[in-house]
């Protein structure tokens, strides 16, 4: 009896903390990822590296398959079959598209290739090839597929893709998820290859799967934005704190009231 009488002489502070425990938490509906919406329209399961055109400076993993041992020698450097091969081998190994748009091969010389999407170039090459090898399979990686993350994640930084596939989500979690503070109905994904056009994705949708910006492209930056309540300017919200100073004003008060 005596606690209702008194929220009731405090009736005000009493719907202040209900206000502040209410509105200091985002609601949980924010924070699941693809639980709004249903799906408007099919998902195209063709992979990013088709549609990425090639750029100048981009680096080409090139490995030429022939049943020739000495052609295959000649095209394929010693580190393609040892078994201590690591990014700088593959760095100096690579070859890389020149200002002109071309990467030079030996025997077959200069091949133009910018503008070309991964698989049009890997025919491209296998064709110039075949004029001089019998049985030949060229097999073609963009060596220097890379992402940044940036903003509200627990590990930003610039991560190295080795699959012909990425996705937002997959990028997120590769920087460690967001923090609670990161704002999952306004992702930035700034498109750096097309002349740095961005699109920003509400992850909390499922249909932003049919968004071409969902599928990530070679240099693309995910800018995670923060929310509101970062303004506040605690690594956490101080639930503890909060609560701990207005049960002892209310008591004060209480006590100072009789």
């Amino acid at each position: 009896m005596a606690f209702f009488v008194f929220i009731k002489k405090n009736s005000v502070l009493f719907f202040i903390v209900i206000a502040l425990a209410v509105f200091s938490c985002t609601p949980i509906k924010k924070q699941i990822y693809l639980g709004k919406g249903k799906i408007t329209s099919e998902v195209s399961n063709q992979t990013i590296t088709n549609k990425y055109q090639l750029q100048k400076g981009d680096m080409l993993y090139v490995k030429v398959q022939t049943l020739d041992e000495k052609s295959y020698k000649l095209f394929n450097s010693e580190w393609l079959t040892n078994a201590s091969v690591n990014d700088l081998s593959v760095f100096l190994d690579s070859y890389t598209i020149s200002d002109s748009g071309n990467i030079e091969l030996p025997i077959v010389g200069k091949v133009e290739i910018f503008g070309l999407t991964l698989t049009e170039a890997q025919m491209k090459i296998q064709k110039s090839l075949s004029t001089y090898l019998l049985d030949v399979k060229v097999i073609l990686k963009l060596v220097n597929f890379k992402i940044t993350v940036l903003g509200e994640v627990l590990k930003p930084g610039t991560f190295k893709i080795y699959d012909d596939n990425i996705n937002v989500l997959e990028a997120i979690s590769m920087a460690g998820d967001m923090t609670v503070f990161g704002n999952r109905e306004n992702i930035m994904v700034l498109r750096k290859n097309t002349g740095n056009k961005y699109e920003y994705l509400d992850i909390t949708d499922i249909n932003i799967i049919n968004s071409e910006y969902f599928q990530l492209m070679p240099n693309d930056v995910v800018y995670v934005q923060p929310t509101v309540a970062k303004s506040l300017g605690f690594k956490e919200f101080p639930f503890t704190i909060m609560f701990s100073a207005i049960t002892t004003l209310l008591v004060l008060i209480n006590f100072l009231s009789k």
